[in-house]
């Protein structure tokens, strides 16, 4: 063979693997950055106490934030033997409501999960779906569970998503949730306190009483673990002799230096109460409180009229841009969560029509009018640590978060 022949044969050899690389490489390039559809399980990390309900929301976003597709179907996976399927709340533009079914070909390849629930959304509008009115992120539906009681402490579990239908033009993501159990270790919630007047509650679920004034249980959250103490001045060592006065939700006094006001009998997670700092040193600006820490579903018996309550919730939700600034609350907390509806009063949905304001530390209302409309709507943010006022309208309302 010439050596002409020879430089022919590898030209054309080179020709060819250029475009068998140009081809692959744009296939790869295309791949890459192929637009994708994608669920989302939010929050993505939980901690709960074993048999406590919890609640989940389930996103749905667009990689090129094209509203006008076709829909989209998943299952949400989970293992029926660590938390239970309770039910769904604020179901938004599906085809149908979440059912429940057995996951008997491991559609999410994890073979710990064998119950799905099956959601479905498809195009509901003329310009395809979900239509240019919804923003993205788009809330599909909140599901709720319950910790079961074979979910011990130190095991986790995951709720995985997995797709039944997408557009087609699309690829499919989805971010999984992991929940974990909460430990029955002892801990120390600080709260942060300032110069002057501070509302403050906290989580650590145990009431302070003194010798013969043990407060009835309805009075306390409920699960509370009873400590009888010599001294109210007890529960507030940590601050030493930097606070002047504690005020609670009645009306009642405890002024350590001025005989006659020593009033408050008892001290309880859960309530709100009023304390004023005289000065704050490093080291003495905290409550520190050790004990169990309460479960969201705890809760208060309240009837008709206004009562001081505290936030036992693990995180703080929004409604403005920015969340507030963490250092308001204990630390340790859980992401904070924003409010897609914009308003507080979502967080109390289930107390709805009970309830006819709720006030803050800094005078800021959700006011509701005499037909149960929002007239005033001031107030940004519920966390734990702070506590709030709010005037309940009728008898036996259980109150929790």
């Amino acid at each position: 063979m010439t050596r002409g022949k020879n430089n022919k044969l590898l030209s054309i050899s080179f020709a060819i693997a250029l475009t068998i690389f140009f081809v692959y490489n744009q296939q790869v390039i295309a791949k890459e950055y192929q637009e994708y559809q994608e669920i989302t399980i939010e929050p993505n990390n939980l901690t709960q106490t074993v048999e406590s309900e919890f609640t989940i929301s389930v996103l749905y976003n667009v990689s090129d934030n094209n509203k006008e597709l076709s829909g989209i179907g998943v299952r949400v996976h989970y293992d029926s033997s660590k938390i239970e399927y309770k039910s769904f709340q604020n179901k938004k533009e599906l085809a149908a409501s979440p059912y429940l079914r057995d996951d008997n070909y491991n559609r999410d390849n994890d073979l710990k999960t064998d119950k799905y629930i099956f959601i479905i959304a498809s195009k509901g509008t003329d310009t395809g779906w979900p239509g240019t009115d919804n923003d993205l992120p788009l809330k599909l539906v909140d599901l709720t569970f319950q910790m079961t009681s074979g979910f011990s402490e130190g095991i986790t579990t995951t709720i995985n998503v997995s797709e039944t239908d997408s557009d087609g033009d699309y690829d499919f993501k989805s971010v999984n949730s992991t929940i974990s159990v909460l430990t029955s270790q002892e801990v120390t919630q600080e709260i942060p306190l300032q110069r002057g007047w501070n509302l403050i509650s906290f989580s650590v679920n145990k009431v302070f009483y003194l010798e013969g004034y043990k407060p009835s249980e309805r009075l306390v959250l409920s699960n509370a673990e009873f400590v009888k103490v010599t001294s109210i001045d007890e529960v507030f060592e940590s601050l030493s002799d930097n606070y002047f006065m504690i005020r609670d939700g009645y009306g009642k006094y405890h002024i350590p230096t001025i005989t006659g006001f020593q009033q408050i009998k008892y001290i309880a997670g859960g309530l709100g109460y009023w304390i004023y700092m005289l000065q704050i040193e490093e080291g003495k600006d905290k409550l520190k409180i050790t004990g169990k820490l309460a479960d969201k579903s705890d809760f208060l018996y309240l009837d008709t009229g206004m009562h001081l309550v505290g936030c036992w919730d693990d995180r703080v939700r929004y409604r403005s841009v920015d969340p507030p600034d963490a250092s308001l609350f204990p630390e340790n907390l859980e992401p904070m969560y924003k409010l897609e509806s914009g308003s507080i009063t979502k967080i109390f949905d289930y107390i709805e029509g009970n309830y006819l304001f709720i006030k803050n530390n800094k005078s800021k209302y959700v006011l509701f009018n005499s037909e149960g409309a929002v007239i005033i709507d001031q107030i940004d943010y519920i966390g734990p640590g702070q506590a709030y006022w709010i005037y309940i309208t009728n008898d036996n309302v259980i109150f929790h978060y």
